[in-house]
């Protein structure tokens, strides 16, 4: 700036986007945009910029600095290079006054201009120079710590343990300085290094006391003997969490360079519990591959490429005694005691196997040395182990003689059940659930007109004949929801398109169980019945017609004896007397016991029972309409069971509760305004079936006991012989022994009874 005098005077560098001012003065500005500075115009002409009046410019007339506040007018603008004579900024002065430089102002500004480039070539060789040696430098420290490292990560990173200390011992019992034990003894062990570089721990005591002994006598052997090569050692270390695990440890010895007191020793330490697991696995795994060896019911027997016998169990050797009469030995040819005739096949069975291929022979007939017959199933089998090559084969035999005996008696039965099949009467049959026969019998084929099996099951559409749709999906419902039908009947057409009527029973066969598998089949049998219909209708028919008969006899035999009760009620009207009344009426009442009886199997479904429950409520009515007394007003409590009675059993019963319930009636409520009488009538369950009948009042009550025991009266007497008829007890209670305070009689017979006289 004083050199031109002018105000502003600058060093300027431009980069892609922006100006940056250096060594400025005349104006305070730290960086603008490249397009508009002044010496983004010069660095596109590549030459320097003199300009005596801006204003005139052709370019940068129109720039903001000669436009704007700061009204530069003139400017001096000489290039600045670096060493590859790019432009890489400017050598700048400019005036506020439009001038003419001077040719020394512009030497001047050349000269500062080279001198700039110089000064900044040498700061850029000084910087290149420093960067330099500072990249060397980091290359050594990170070539360094790159060895430091992969050493380190190599050691940390091994799953061993990997220690080294010193000694002025040589013998390894003096004073011992750990200097260094890998990290992964805390994965290893538990324990953290520093614990045994710090010398507050030994690998000496963490050793299993059964293997202290043998370890420590190993070391002094070694050490007696100068340490020669590498010491391995295995025993039981404890860790952290009181558990033991096995460890392989590899020791080397060796004297310090430069110091012959001083004793050097490394170790690497493996955590072999895997393999010592595995090897106690085989070695189990051996011992049971044995027992199965020696156990097996299957013979074995080993053997080399000459045939000689390298190994054999036990069952191999009781076959060889019961066979051929001599015991197997271990080294002895096979072949020499194998008898003449089974001989050469043998040895080519043994060549095939040798050449690796595999030979069975899943059924052999052996003639024994003292005449017996031996079944055998035997193979022979390469035995590869290492390479491809066989060395060994393995021949083994199974006595089969018990399962050839049983499937020749399975053979037998099995003609046997194929001849009750094909000569039974009835039709058996196996059928897919599609419909389709699997197999049929002859008895089967014939029921449906055909000649044969055979052409029963080349027709498919007999079963379709054979079976109506709605009735086969009805049997096919019900043996998939019971898995099995006993009796099935329908109606189906022949062959001939006669209608038939047949009985079936059938059971679904399942590929596994009845819960999991599917159907597999059906299978059952089918007999035709349709002779067996007609008969049992002709049955109906003849029952229906007798059980018209019968109703219409018990319908003439109650109206008899209405009439006979109708003739005693005309005779009784004749009669003044009073005890010959009354013996009417109870002859009369009896009469109508029997005839209502005789109405209810009329009136019955069933002719061969009574309903007795309803039969004793229309008796009861019938008696208190009889014999009813006034004023006394009787209640009846009847407790009955629905009980359905045989008529040899309703009469008497019927007769037994008419003269029970008359008698209550007649003589049980002299003077009295009301009373009760309840009928009980119950079956009984205690071991076998009885019923009991039990009549009992509130009355006065009947203090002679003798009375029921000896009666005076016809009416009891018939009570008594009407029981013994019955194989019944007659039991009697009166009084305050009763829950009415009356008489109570009760009789109990069995409900299947024999008539007595």
């Amino acid at each position: 700036a004083a050199i031109c005098k002018v105000p502003i005077a600058f060093v300027s560098f431009i980069d892609d986007e922006i100006q940056w001012y250096k060594s400025i003065t005349g104006i305070e500005l730290k960086s603008i945009s490249r397009e508009i500075s002044l010496c983004y115009f010069m660095l596109s002409t590549g030459e320097r910029l003199i300009v005596g009046d801006l204003e005139r410019h052709e370019v940068l007339r129109d720039n903001p600095f000669v436009t704007g506040a700061l009204h530069i007018r003139s400017c001096i603008s000489i290039p600045i290079k670096n060493g590859d004579n790019h432009i890489i900024g400017s050598l700048f002065v400019v005036d506020n006054q439009s001038r003419e430089f001077e040719s020394r102002e512009i030497d001047a500004m050349e000269a500062l201009a080279r001198q700039t480039e110089e000064h900044l070539e040498v700061r850029r060789r000084i910087l290149r120079t420093q960067k330099t040696a500072q990249a060397e430098q980091k290359i050594l420290e990170s070539q360094l710590l790159r060895t430091e490292f992969r050493l380190t990560s190599v050691l940390e990173k091994l799953p061993n343990i990997v220690l080294y200390e010193t000694s002025n011992n040589p013998d390894w019992e003096g004073d011992q300085e750990r200097e260094y034990i890998s990290s992964n003894i805390i994965d290893m062990l538990g324990y953290p290094p520093e614990m045994f570089t710090s010398n507050t721990m030994f690998f000496s005591s963490l050793i299993h006391p059964d293997d202290t002994e043998k370890t420590d006598n190993e070391i002094r052997e070694w050490s007696r003997n100068n340490h020669p090569g590498v010491l391995h050692l295995e025993f039981r270390c404890r860790r952290s969490d009181g558990q033991y695990s096995w460890i392989h440890d590899s020791v080397v010895c060796v004297k310090t360079i430069g110091d012959e007191n001083s004793w050097f020793m490394s170790g690497v330490m493996i955590d072999v519990s895997a393999r010592r697991n595995a090897e106690e696995q085989l070695r189990q795994s051996v011992s049971h591959i044995n027992a199965l060896f020696n156990n097996s019911l299957q013979a074995f027997i080993l053997l080399d490429t000459d045939l000689r016998i390298l190994a054999f169990n036990r069952i191999a050797q009781i076959g060889a005694i019961t066979i051929w009469g001599q015991k197997l030995v271990v080294g002895n040819v096979i072949s020499e005691i194998i008898f003449p005739d089974y001989k050469q096949q043998y040895i080519e069975y043994c060549k095939m196997a040798f050449a690796g291929n595999s030979h069975i022979v899943p059924e052999i007939l052996l003639k024994t040395y003292n005449g017996g017959e031996v079944w055998l199933e035997i193979s022979f089998v390469p035995v590869v182990e290492e390479g491809s090559k066989v060395k060994k084969i393995c021949f083994s035999g199974l006595d089969i003689t018990k399962r050839k005996k049983a499937q020749k008696k399975l053979l037998s039965a099995e003609n046997n059940y194929r001849s009750i099949v094909e000569n039974a009467v009835i039709g058996i049959f196996q059928v897919l659930p599609n419909g389709e026969f699997l197999s049929v019998n002859p008895a089967m084929a014939a029921m449906l007109g055909f000649d044969s099996p055979e052409e029963l099951m080349e027709h498919r559409e007999a079963i379709d004949n054979y079976v109506l749709p709605e009735k086969r999906k009805e049997f096919i419902d019900l043996l998939n929801e019971h898995g099995e039908i006993e009796v099935f009947e329908f109606q189906g057409k022949k062959r001939s398109g006669e209608i038939a009527w047949f009985s079936q029973g059938a059971r679904a066969v399942y590929t596994g169980n009845s819960q999991d598998g599917s159907v597999l089949y059906y299978e059952g049998f089918t007999r035709d019945i349709t002779e067996r219909k007609k008969a049992e209708l002709k049955l109906q028919t003849s029952l229906q017609e007798k059980e018209l008969l019968l109703k219409e006899i018990h319908h003439r035999v109650k109206n008899n004896l209405q009439i006979i009760s109708s003739l005693l009620n005309l005779q009784a009207e004749l009669i003044t007397d009073e005890q010959m009344l009354g013996l009417f009426k109870d002859s009369q009442s009896r009469v109508r016991t029997m005839a209502l009886i005789h109405e209810q199997l009329y009136r019955s479904f069933n002719v061969g029972t009574v309903d007795f429950r309803s039969y004793v409520q229309y008796l009861v009515q019938f008696l208190e309409r009889t014999y009813h007394f006034a004023p006394c007003n009787v209640e009846f409590k009847n407790e009955i069971d629905e009980i359905d009675l045989a008529i040899d059993l309703a009469v008497p019963c019927g007769l037994i509760i008419n003269e029970l319930v008359s008698n209550a009636l007649k003589y049980a409520f002299g003077g009295m305004s009301e009373g009760v009488i309840a009928i009980t009538i119950l079956r009984l369950y205690s071991g076998s079936n009885k019923i009991l009948i039990q009549v009992a009042d509130s009355g006065c009550g009947i203090s002679d006991g003798a009375i029921v025991e000896n009666p005076p009266t016809l009416g009891l007497q018939l009570v008594q012989m009407l029981t013994k008829q019955l194989g019944g007890t007659l039991s009697f209670e009166w009084g305050s022994k009763t829950k009415l305070g009356g008489t109570e009689i009760r009789i109990i017979f069995p409900e299947a009874t024999k008539n007595k006289e």
